[in-house]
């Protein structure tokens, strides 16, 4: 919506004859209609040129990677190899009533993507409420009796030196942010249980690798290395 209000600002208003850019300039503005236009019928650009607008359009073509919803990789699996083979369970703290609808959705937004699922698990780890800078508040997983007793693996992260060091000489470069990349990573079958958290709703685990559990930042890193 914000974008469509801001390319309606070149749109010749009835009252006045002129638009808003119109007026505010002074003079015709080639703005992001105009743009469109242009692509749509070919006219105005150069025909080995291509705006930001072109780029966007020939993206549409692969919606389904570019795509707010975390897929699936299956290059690695998230491993957790504890130093003890007896069940961890911390005591979950109670959640305030005016609170378990926001506890609630939470779950059920893992639940929809299949991020987690129900869990019978001895294991259990605390959820926790966090309140954010706008006042709203998230939901938290508390992993810290699972991480003291995880063996750490020293998978080497990338070096901001390095990664500058690679691009020179580069003119163009592209940024992608991964959609909620360590959802997109399955944990391994014999260790989901051991990522179990509890709830007012009832007990689940995750399929997929979770935040803040140790370790994540490094099979992470590792599957990028596979891009």
């Amino acid at each position: 919506m914000p974008v469509v209000l801001f390319a309606y600002r070149e749109a010749t208003q009835g009252s006045l004859g002129f638009s808003p850019f119109e007026l505010l300039y002074g003079c015709t503005v080639r703005g992001p209609m105009q743009i469109l236009k242009e692509l749509w019928v070919k006219d105005g650009e150069q025909p080995d040129t291509k705006t930001v607008y072109q780029y966007v359009l020939d993206l549409c073509e692969y919606k389904h990677i570019f795509t707010d919803k975390p897929g699936t990789t299956d290059l690695v699996q998230h491993e957790v190899t504890l130093t003890s083979s007896e069940p961890v369970r911390t005591k979950p703290y109670p959640i305030p009533f005016a609170m378990r609808d926001t506890v609630k959705k939470e779950v059920q937004t893992m639940l929809d993507p299949s991020v987690i699922e129900p869990s019978n698990s001895s294991y259990c780890s605390l959820m926790v409420i966090v309140k954010k800078k706008d006042s709203s508040n998230r939901c938290c997983l508390d992993f810290r009796q699972i991480n003291r007793i995880t063996l750490f693996d020293n998978q080497p992260m990338s070096h901001l030196e390095a990664i500058y060091a690679k691009l020179k000489g580069d003119i163009y470069f592209s940024k992608c942010d991964f959609s909620a990349g360590f959802w997109q990573t399955h944990m391994a079958s014999k260790d989901k249980k051991k990522t179990a958290f509890v709830t007012p709703d009832g007990c689940f685990q995750f399929r997929k690798m979770p935040f803040r559990i140790v370790n994540s930042t490094a099979t992470y890193t590792e599957c990028r290395q596979f891009c």
